[in-house]
């Protein structure tokens, strides 16, 4: 039933200062199989090879066009599936609508090695993730989407290029945006952020230009977390970001 995916940005075989184990350019996944017993992620990478992990090898050359990419299982026991690409920029989780309906992969954990080209990491929404660690594959990060899952930390200090996270709908106790000094949009209601943790996120938040302001970014939600009343809202506001709930 749990999914296991090993995906690999490059030909790099040094860890990349990584210490959760992975490979430069590797990525892990594990989840469920939607009820069709099908596995798919759509991905924009140079060339892709699946291992399938039951026996089923295949090989792409998507040469940086986004194509989706789906197996079929005999049933929903435990996979292990690994995969090797050049170039990854894009990886999303999304399944397409079958009868009117999203049919959702039940992902449960999600790590990355270090990919220096991965911009977007969508589809990662209404999922049972638990572990999302993408620390070592935040370098060109620009958007990150984990909504409405069971994480309890997120760390992506170091993203100077990530612009829009949506995190709201977990049971975060922990947030790390250090060094994000690209972010204009904040999502993180409905955790379970403290004051003190959601007055470091204020602190750490990068100033919005007027311009910025004007065009609608600079968006922050920190609403429904334990420790919202007594936040001082005045530390992000003074920076230019206004508040959405």
């Amino acid at each position: 039933m749990l999914c296991t995916f090993f995906v690999t940005c490059n030909k790099d075989d040094d860890t990349g200062g990584s210490n959760n184990g992975l490979k430069s350019g590797q990525i892990e996944f594990k989840a469920y199989p939607g009820e069709d017993n099908k596995i798919s992620f759509n991905a924009k990478a140079k060339k892709i090879t699946i291992d399938w992990g039951d026996g089923i090898i295949n090989e792409f050359t998507p040469n940086g066009i986004e194509r989706e990419f789906v197996h079929e299982y005999t049933n929903q026991n435990f996979q292990t599936v690994s995969f090797v690409t050049e170039s990854i920029t894009s990886i999303s989780f999304e399944r397409p609508l079958i009868v009117g309906q999203w049919q959702w992969q039940d992902l449960h954990e999600l790590r990355f090695g270090k990919c220096v080209d991965l911009k977007e990491v969508r589809g990662c929404s209404r999922r049972s993730l638990t572990v999302l660690d993408i620390k070592n594959a935040v370098a060109s990060l620009e958007i990150l989407e984990c909504n409405n899952n069971q994480l309890t930390s997120l760390d992506v200090s170091g993203a100077s290029k990530l612009k829009r996270l949506w995190c709201s709908d977990n049971i975060l106790e922990e947030l790390k945006i250090k060094g994000c000094t690209s972010l204009t949009t904040l999502w993180c209601r409905r955790n379970q952020l403290s004051t003190s943790v959601i007055n470091q996120l204020f602190n750490d938040l990068p100033t919005i230009s007027a311009d910025y302001s004007i065009s609608g970014h600079g968006q922050l939600d920190v609403s429904r977390n334990p420790g919202d009343v007594d936040c001082d809202k005045s530390i992000a506001e003074k920076k230019g970001w206004y508040f959405s709930q």
